[in-house]
């Protein structure tokens, strides 16, 4: 059974619905770890997410994990969520092009609406299948 490290934080639309991706993720045979931002504990339920995923939700290397996985070649599907100030900063625009060259798949709409920019989980999982050479997690 593959891994797949769910990494939040502290935007509410995202964290609010990690559940419903572990959900669908386990429903697709995925081990489901989920990573949060000390931040992001805020906005989702961790109890209800380590009796989910049987697992124990960490908070304390979110972003050295993305790094590390990162640099080993591990596929990442990035679905960034912020806020629209945020996402008109030109440093974030520039890391989302550092991102893509280094081989994350990128999910991002600058020119969609702030409410429709997160993807359909379904749509996420569909794109990690594609990045993974639409192999079974199993």
């Amino acid at each position: 059974m593959s891994v797949l490290h769910v990494v939040t934080s502290a935007a509410p639309s995202h964290a609010g619905s990690i559940a419903d991706l572990v959900v669908k993720a386990k429903a697709s045979r995925w081990r489901v770890l989920v990573v949060s931002t000390p931040l992001g504990l805020r906005f989702f339920d961790p109890l209800q997410l380590e009796e989910l995923t049987g697992e124990p939700v960490r908070s304390d290397f979110a972003l050295g994990l993305l790094c590390e996985l990162t640099g080993y070649g591990v596929p990442i599907v990035a679905v960034p969520m912020l806020k629209p100030a945020l996402a008109t900063h030109l440093a974030f625009e520039r890391s989302l092009d550092v991102l893509r060259q280094m081989g994350v798949r990128v999910l991002f709409d600058p020119s969609a609406p702030y409410e429709r920019r997160m993807p359909a989980w379904d749509d996420v999982l569909s794109e990690l299948n594609q990045l993974i050479g639409g192999t079974s997690p199993v």
